[in-house]
């Protein structure tokens, strides 16, 4: 261990010569440099629960961050841990796999070892999704002992805004921050860290789509906010990024980040999540460095990730810092051989022969296997015995460029043969075809260091379903025989959007017994021997189609119109009782003047906390009661929703509150409006009673529906369904054109159409 610290202080100071961030001494030499020098844990892509329910490589994942937290908290006794995205590995882990990670968490993050570390920045501003607005080590209900600093990746991503990372901070285990709210102007805020005379700004961004980050890169609508220079501050800025690294052959050129697209940005170290492959020797880049600590398990079997696993030990002391990596001893063994046929046994043309030969081979690895085993900790084998059996990989190329293909054993019989050997027998041999094209690894091109700038394609933002029915050209040639496309195309929105894993599967397996009920009990009533026809099937399973088709049409649509004559009936009446209590608010002359001063001198630009406020009034609302009339008084503008949900002849109604205001509205009740058409039938009357009086109405209105105040609508519908529009097949093929979007409502971009979720067709 001595010799290794020599060394390791050799190499160190020859790279302080050349690198101006490398760290001149160590902190163990002298104790007062310590209280001044910052030590994370860094590591990234831990993939928590991946093969959770393989019986050998269940608990892979669990023991290797078992290890880096036992590393950051008895070996290295770090300030805080830095994780750099991809924690789980499904972005809806498991009741077990969550409750393994927060056992895990306890056991590690809580205890009474103080935090040596002050926060100096605002903690409601850096963790908003926190539900108590601070910082986990900061709550007075626990002790915290190790905090983690953690952004989400692209498999934990939030779904609905919410991420599984959420739960684990709602307990406090996590420290989450790196969550962006919106595209349409990214600001990335430091946590700003103090150690006796370090400071330390961290910055997060989670992952976001490559080429929406691409698009705002170029745009530049990505900001990060700089923290105030002062003297004898010298703020050492860290960001934790998760995005592809430059783009792999064959991809798009904005399928990936390039590292010139953070230059200029004051960035001083980058660690950068998503890539496997372990790079913990910091790479210099443009006015930064870049570490990449790789994935800490195996995923996949390619090269670049097959590389030896490590977690990186990052101290910092005022401008200056210094990585060291450590090899994770949990990690399963890997052997992985490629064999040419022609080139390395060209004389094996019999199935015989070249079964022989490969299990050579394979013996061969099973050999190598043994020796890297042999090289495990005993605490580790007794801990994690599983980990003995190792992963095994033989890539064969059967092809021949002058002659005939070898022949090819069957995969999964040829790998039962070893199943008491190996983790993989049914991926142990694996076809290849020649490689042609090579990685492409630099994320600058070659000539002038500089990221190609290619134009950035407005985006296509349709709704799932309408990309679905484009892949069903939505007519009758080319649409299914037996599963519903509206539901179908319902059930890919439920897997793409909202991440229910098991929503396809679930639909299809119900839509297939429905049919299958329904054949069989037409069948029955007719002829026997019709069920031996295949052609009297096929006209049953498509009669059941279309039929099924016509229901979901029709209840798609009554909920479309149940929300929307609810929407309207709500929108009004909170509109009227806004009006009410801003005119109050106005009489008594408590409110404040837009574009000037409240009396202890804020800004009206902003919402002050201190700001004068009528109890339930339009200053203080609850969950955006009146929010459209309240806030616009104090320099906000929200959009306006009365052109697009009103109907054009509804009047603006009385401006009191009370039972006889609601009556006169147009205010209609979802539980009492059962027919429709009987509403719309009046379209000549020219009075609406209400209070027990006849009121005027210089318009014509459709008769209202009398009944109680309707209640605020709740996503999901009607029954359940989806508030979406439902397809509707039809025998010639529909241009993109004639795929309506919503009406644009107020704000965004001008003259720039929106998508379902509000947001522009260029994101």
């Amino acid at each position: 261990m001595g010799s290794r610290v020599t060394v390791l202080h050799i190499i160190m100071a020859e790279r302080a010569s050349t690198q101006s961030h490398a760290l001149p001494t160590s902190t163990q030499a002298d104790p007062s440099l310590a209280a001044s020098t910052f030590k994370f844990l860094v590591t990234s892509d831990n993939h928590l629960g991946y093969q959770e329910r393989d019986s050998r490589r269940g608990d892979d994942s669990f023991t290797t961050f078992e290890e880096c937290l036992r590393a950051a908290r008895l070996e290295h006794e770090v300030d805080a841990i830095l994780l750099a995205g991809d924690f789980f590995h499904d972005n809806k882990p498991s009741l077990g796999c969550l409750a393994r990670t927060s056992s895990l968490l306890r056991s590690y993050v809580l205890g009474d070892k103080p935090i040596s570390f002050t926060l100096l920045s605002d903690p409601k501003r850096n963790f908003p999704t926190h539900p108590v607005p601070l910082a986990n080590f900061q709550d007075p209900n626990i002790n915290v002992a190790l905090p983690i600093f953690m952004i989400h990746g692209n498999h934990d991503d939030p779904v609905g805004g919410t991420s599984s990372i959420d739960i684990l901070s709602t307990a406090g285990l996590v420290n989450y921050f790196g969550h962006t709210s919106s595209l349409d102007d990214i600001v990335v805020e430091p946590v700003l860290l103090k150690k006796g005379d370090t400071y330390i700004a961290l910055y997060g961004l989670g992952n976001v789509r490559d080429d929406r980050l691409h698009r705002c890169f170029r745009m530049k609508k990505l900001h990060f906010v700089q923290p105030k220079t002062e003297p004898g501050k010298d703020w050492f800025k860290i960001l934790l990024f998760h995005q592809n690294r430059g783009v792999r052959s064959g991809g798009n050129m904005k399928c990936g980040i390039y590292e010139t697209m953070l230059a200029g940005h004051g960035m001083d170290l980058v660690i950068w999540g998503n890539e496997h492959e372990q790079q913990m020797e910091p790479s210099p880049s443009e006015g930064f460095d870049i570490i990449q600590p790789g994935s800490t398990i195996l995923t996949s079997l390619s090269e670049h990730e097959c590389n030896p696993k490590k977690y990186g030990v990052l101290e910092v002391r005022g401008g200056s810092y210094r990585v060291t990596g450590f090899p994770l001893r949990s990690i399963r063994p890997v052997v992985r051989r490629t064999v040419e046929l022609w080139r390395d046994n060209p004389g094996c043309r019999t199935l015989d022969a070249v079964e022989d030969f490969l299990r050579s081979v394979v013996e061969q690895m099973i050999e190598e296997a043994e020796e890297q085993v042999s090289r495990i900790p005993d605490d580790v084998l007794k801990f994690h015995p599983n980990i003995k059996f190792p992963i095994m990989r033989l890539a064969v190329d059967f092809t021949d460029p002058d002659s005939t293909t070898f022949p090819q054993p069957n995969i999964n019989r040829f790998g039962q043969q070893y199943m008491d050997i190996v983790v993989n027998p049914s991926e142990l041999l694996r076809p290849i075809k020649p490689k042609q094209v090579p990685r492409v690894a630099s994320s600058a091109s070659a000539t002038g260091g500089e990221a190609p700038v290619v134009p950035v394609p407005r985006l296509n933002t349709s709704d799932i379903r309408t990309k679905v029915a484009e892949v069903f050209n939505a007519n009758a040639r080319d649409a299914c025989s037996l599963l519903s496309e509206s539901e179908v195309s319902a059930a890919v929105y439920a897997f793409a959007e909202k991440g229910e894993r098991d929503a396809i599967d679930e639909r299809i397996c119900e839509l297939l017994s429905k049919c299958q009920k329904s054949v069989w009990v037409s069948m029955r009533r007719g002829e026997s021997e019709s069920i031996l026809k295949p052609e009297s099937i096929y006209e049953e399973v498509v009669r059941h189609k279309k039929e099924a088709n016509k229901r979901y049409e029709e209840l798609s649509r009554a909920a479309e119109e149940a929300l929307q004559r609810s929407t309207q009936g709500n929108e009004l009446t909170e509109r009227l009782r806004a009006d009410t209590e801003l005119a109050a608010s106005m009489d008594s002359g408590n409110f404040p003047r837009v574009g000037g001063e409240l009396a202890d001198g804020a800004a009206l630009g902003l919402l002050s906390a201190t700001a004068p406020r009528r109890a339930g009034g339009s200053g203080a609302t609850n969950n955006g009661e009146g929010a459209n009339d309240a806030l616009s008084q104090v320099g906000f503008t929200f959009p306006d929703f009365s052109n697009s949900l009103s109907p054009p002849d509804a009047s603006g109604g009385a401006a009191t509150r009370g039972k006889r205001s609601r009556d006169e509205l147009n205010v209609f009740d979802v539980a009492t409006e059962r027919d429709t058409n009987e509403v719309n039938s009046h379209p000549n009357a020219s009075t609406v009673k209400g209070g027990g009086k006849a009121v005027k109405s210089e318009t014509s209105a459709p008769k209202p529906a009398r009944g109680r105040k309707p209640k605020r609508p709740v996503d999901g519908g009607v029954s359940g369904l989806p508030l979406f529009p439902s397809l509707e097949l039809t025998r010639d093929p529909v241009p993109d054109e004639n795929f309506l979007l919503p009406p644009v409502v107020g704000g965004g971009v001008k003259g720039a159409s929106t998508s379902s979720s509000g947001m522009p067709d260029n994101y």
